[in-house]
């Protein structure tokens, strides 16, 4: 998405690993930003970096001015803000490949995918693309029969109420009310569910968070 290529790896359905080719997005960045280096130091590693082939890290790890500590303890939540940071983009490219190249430094998140899509939609959509992509307050999402949250997701107590309040009765607005949660916040469990398979729309169909190998339709 605008020249720029991330990537997310996933093992067993489980992301592993996020990077991408912006040198603003990259670990290197991350470690600047969060105060493990200073940014003087930053640029004059990459320099080295790009001349001997290695990376950013490296060269700071060789200089004593990160310690290997360092860097693992900030790629947890380096991965996160870039997995997080996908949720925002509305336009791009996407393309899966099964059995491709795997992460040198793969890392427990913590979080089943479903997780991450609950917690990436809530952050990075607002009102007007909810109505977009799930519909308005006047919306009557169903929970279909049978349909259980996967086993490895606990719900919070607001996703709970939500869900539990979708009888394909109840519009958006009722479930707001009912469960005593904003609008906004109802419509982002809604859709968050629905990518997930545990909601269908009002039209009976789950959404998709993104169309693979065309535009991104979140």
């Amino acid at each position: 998405s605008g020249g720029i290529l991330r990537r997310v790896f996933f093992e067993s359905g489980f992301v592993v690993y996020a990077d991408s080719s912006s040198t603003e997005e990259d670990l290197s960045a991350h470690l600047a930003r969060e105060g493990f280096v200073t940014r003087a130091a930053l640029d004059q590693a990459r320099g080295r970096a790009a001349r001997a082939g290695v990376s950013p890290e490296e060269v700071l790890i060789e200089a004593g001015l990160l310690s290997p500590e360092n860097v693992y303890d900030a790629l947890r939540t380096h991965i996160l803000t870039l997995v997080f940071g996908l949720f925002g983009i509305e336009k791009g490219e996407a393309v899966v490949i099964r059995g491709g190249a795997r992460p040198i430094d793969p890392v427990d998140l913590g979080h089943p995918t479903a997780r991450l899509i609950l917690d990436g939609v809530r952050r990075k959509f607002g009102r007007l693309r909810l109505y977009r992509v799930f519909g308005t307050a006047s919306s009557t999402p169903l929970r279909p029969a049978g349909v259980r949250p996967p086993g490895d997701l606990a719900l919070r107590a607001d996703e709970s109420a939500v869900l539990n309040s979708a009888d394909g009765r109840r519009t958006v607005l009722e479930i707001s009310r009912s469960a005593r949660i904003g609008e906004v916040d109802v419509l982002s469990i809604l859709y968050g569910f629905s990518v997930i398979g545990l909601i269908e729309g009002s039209s009976g169909q789950a959404m998709a968070l993104v169309g693979m190998g065309s535009e991104i339709s979140a």
